[in-house]
């Protein structure tokens, strides 16, 4: 498999290059090489039966997420103020949500009224890389707080 399949695939399961992760029943820490593959820490590249059931079973994955303690409060934060989602545009725009929000051509949208949501203009794209526009859902402030699908 080429170079931009796997990391096509991967990206279908929300792993990108950057990303660590564990494969549930594992204790071993997993990276996705920014140039090629998937690693183990020690830098072996895992068998192809690992990816196979990193593809097929993407609830196997907990992402170890390296998330600065910066973005942990900002974060903690947001959902103190009601805040439950985050999104980033296509124009690298974070926005935080209050109802679960869906992803159009270009921008993340709610269903709420026009207070369903805020932009985070202060925040540039290197703050949050872990919330990317091409992610396929919103990043759940909640479920990060609670720990579940997130190792932080």
């Amino acid at each position: 498999m080429s170079k931009s399949k796997i990391l096509e695939a991967l990206a279908l399961v929300g792993l990108y290059p950057g990303c660590e992760f564990r494969i549930a029943g594992s204790d071993t820490i997993y990276y996705i090489d920014k140039g090629y593959g998937i690693f183990t820490k020690n830098s072996d590249v895992i068998s192809n039966e690992k990816l196979v059931t990193v593809l097929s079973n993407p609830t196997l994955i907990t992402k170890c997420c390296a998330i600065p303690q910066k973005e942990k409060e900002i974060l903690k934060a947001l959902y103190t103020l009601g805040w439950r989602y985050v999104a980033r545009d296509m124009n690298l725009t974070l926005c935080a949500y209050d109802l679960p929000p869906y992803r159009n051509k270009s921008s993340w949208e709610c269903d709420g009224d026009w207070i369903s949501f805020i932009d985070l203009p202060c925040f540039r794209e290197d703050d949050f890389q872990f919330i990317r526009w091409d992610d396929e859902k919103p990043f759940d402030i909640k479920v990060f707080l609670e720990g579940a699908g997130y190792e932080i």
